[in-house]
């Protein structure tokens, strides 16, 4: 078994608060050309030129679009057929300039050449519909997201889904399985806020953590594991916040039933909801916020009560050697989708409900550390 290095952060941050995501690019609208209107994106991925590439599951397309937010081309289009599709669940432009897509629906991984035309593609075992389902690092393996365990009849999943990475070759060959972390079922606790093991696979790290406290573990390889921790004090929930989510999870008990949602609602927020490797293998931890009231209806009898705050995407970001880089934020209703070294592209809702796509430039001070 691999060492542990043990990285405590006292206070302070490498950034000093001087970082900054500022949007520089927004396609979407919400009446014009087609190319222009989202219904459903699931899948965001940049290209080398500064352009992207995006998947709408609603018409479906694989659309793509040039450094300056211009439509370029339709990539394939709904079928079952040679470079068609039905549910594309994650997308990646390869180093060549080939663009890699999984498609959940029809248990594949297609390829399209530098042109758009299809190149190839092969079956995939994995009927997982989740987005980001693929990855593909600069050896050319192909990653696609995975349960990595069968679920027994009668007997669900205690805790998280045990979803993994399926490893394998540019030519389809199963070449490992990276699987998630032991335990993943520690300090489960039911509910809106439940404390949980928080994990993320992917082929530059396995990130994991109990998110009821600011620690977590990376993985890399052979390499020695980092045994990260922050100085940090979870936030209390406000009364109106605590109303709301203990209406939701009295609401899930009559829904799923109370052997579920046994736990009543805590009194201060969990720590962190999840990770994300970034393409550069830094680590993103996005963490609870304060929350603002947002006006809402009320929910019609026996419908699932909403939560009417807003939190704003904030991530702390740690560098490889579990230094701390600091803290980002993005405007709310951002959910970003892709994270770089330079940038972070995310999906936002307009003021009139359309969906779009924005990409934010990180403003940050040199580290003087080694990529």
């Amino acid at each position: 078994m691999a060492d542990t290095v043990f990285v405590k952060v006292e206070s302070g941050s490498i950034w000093q608060s001087a970082a900054v995501l500022v949007e520089d690019l927004r396609i979407g609208v919400l009446d014009g050309p087609d190319e222009y209107i989202f219904g459903d994106v699931v899948a965001v991925a940049p290209d080398r030129e500064g352009g992207l590439y995006a998947f709408d599951r609603q018409v479906p397309a694989l659309r793509q679009y040039d450094s300056a937010g211009r439509y370029v081309r339709t990539l394939g289009r709904r079928g079952s057929g040679p470079g068609e599709y039905q549910s594309v669940s994650g997308v990646v432009v390869a180093e060549d300039g080939r663009v890699w897509t999984h498609d959940a629906g029809l248990h594949r991984v297609t390829i399209y050449g530098q042109d758009g035309t299809p190149i190839r593609h092969w079956p995939v075992r994995s009927g997982l519909f989740d987005n980001n389902s693929l990855l593909v690092d600069s050896n050319g393996n192909v990653f696609v997201k995975i349960i990595t365990e069968r679920r027994m009849p009668g007997r669900p999943f205690s805790g998280p889904f045990p979803i993994g990475l399926l490893k394998m070759d540019i030519e389809g060959n199963i070449l490992d399985t990276l699987h998630p972390p032991p335990n993943r079922s520690a300090g489960y606790m039911d509910g809106p806020l439940g404390t949980r093991m928080v994990w993320t696979v992917h082929p530059l790290a396995t990130v994991y953590g109990v998110n009821n406290a600011y620690e977590f573990t990376v993985r890399r390889g052979d390499a020695p594991h980092l045994r990260v921790s922050r100085n940090y004090a979870r936030l209390a929930l406000s009364d109106m916040e605590w109303d709301a989510y203990e209406a939701l999870r009295q609401w899930e008990i009559l829904d799923e039933g109370p052997a579920e949602h046994s736990v009543p609602t805590p009194r201060q927020k969990p720590v962190y909801r999840g990770f994300e490797v970034a393409e550069d293998g830094r680590i993103w931890v996005d963490k609870y916020m304060p929350a603002t009231l947002r006006p809402t209806s009320p929910p019609r009898a026996g419908e699932r009560p909403e939560i009417p705050f807003d939190e704003p995407p904030a991530f702390d970001v740690f560098e490889h050697d579990g230094a701390y880089l600091g803290e980002l934020v993005l405007p709310n209703r951002v959910t970003p989708v892709w994270f770089g070294s330079r940038h972070v592209y995310g999906l936002a809702v307009g003021g009139a409900g359309e969906q779009l796509i924005v990409r934010f430039n990180l403003l940050a001070p040199p580290t003087g550390r080694a990529k």
